[in-house]
């Protein structure tokens, strides 16, 4: 008895749940809005390159662009359904744009177009009221599941919805709180490559044309209706970019053909 309690301690200390440390991880950091700036620097290293053999691991925006990283169906038809429902929102606040998300994914994908054993969803919870911790999720029973944890994963209150936000019974908010790059289960992996919203625009060695278009999570908040912004055109200018930066990524990732499909071209 003694040995199967100190065996739950540790496992609740941990908060990691069977992660395979032999595969190495793509990581995707939080954006706000840019989320979509950095869903289209996804969408081109998944077009482009293999990743096959890769995990994912998101925080906030994050999330939802690693459950897209697992995606095996069409991923320009995928895009263009998603980004064409977020931009026809009147009020594009996060709160909304989750929402449009949760139902254009549910509506327009199922269950069997993902490979959900790649995915890890980080989310900071409450377990008690002075104390809060970062646990990693990554055994969803379905596609729904996985959405359900990408919506913890970016809850702020009152900014996102609601003041409360709960998944598997607790208290959960926004997985950027956490810093889960220093725990062990993540800092000994191969980690490939980290996506964010500053990834082309914060280095000087490196090009981007990032526009500042955006609004920011306080102004969805706060001025709910006077937000006005393009996930379209977020997604095209992530996408341009990371053309621009081809260079950079080839030596890190492998082609999937000999001839890379690096057309500068805008979704629509």
């Amino acid at each position: 008895m003694n040995y199967l309690k100190i065996f739950l301690y540790f496992t609740t200390i941990l908060s990691i749940q069977s992660l395979n440390l032999n595969t190495p991880i793509i990581i995707n950091k939080p954006a706000g809005y840019y989320g979509f700036y950095t869903l289209g620097v996804t969408a081109f290293i998944k077009k482009n390159y293999n990743i096959e053999n890769y995990e994912f691991f998101g925080t906030s925006a994050g999330a939802w662009n690693s459950l897209f990283s697992c995606y095996q169906g069409s991923s320009s038809l995928f895009m263009k359904r998603l980004l064409n429902d977020v931009d026809h929102l009147e009020e594009p606040t996060l709160n909304e744009v989750q929402k449009c998300l949760k139902n254009s994914l549910l509506k327009n994908t199922k269950d069997e177009d993902y490979d959900l054993k790649k995915l890890n969803i980080g989310v900071t919870v409450a377990k008690k009221i002075n104390r809060i911790e970062g646990i990693l999720y990554n055994d969803f029973n379905n596609l729904e599941d996985a959405i359900d944890c990408c919506i913890a994963s970016s809850h702020i209150p009152l900014v996102t919805g609601g003041l409360i936000n709960k998944y598997k019974g607790l208290l959960s908010f926004d997985g950027g709180l956490s810093n889960f790059d220093n725990t062990d289960l993540i800092k000994d992996r191969e980690i490939i490559f980290e996506i964010n919203a500053g990834l082309w625009n914060h280095n000087p060695e490196l090009q981007g044309d990032l526009e500042k278009t955006s609004p920011s999570m306080l102004q969805s908040a706060l001025y709910p209706d006077k937000i006005s912004f393009s996930s379209i055109n977020l997604y095209n200018a992530g996408w341009r970019d990371s053309c621009k930066n081809k260079y950079a990524l080839d030596t890190i990732f492998k082609p999937k053909t000999k001839k890379l499909n690096v057309k500068i071209s805008n979704l629509k």
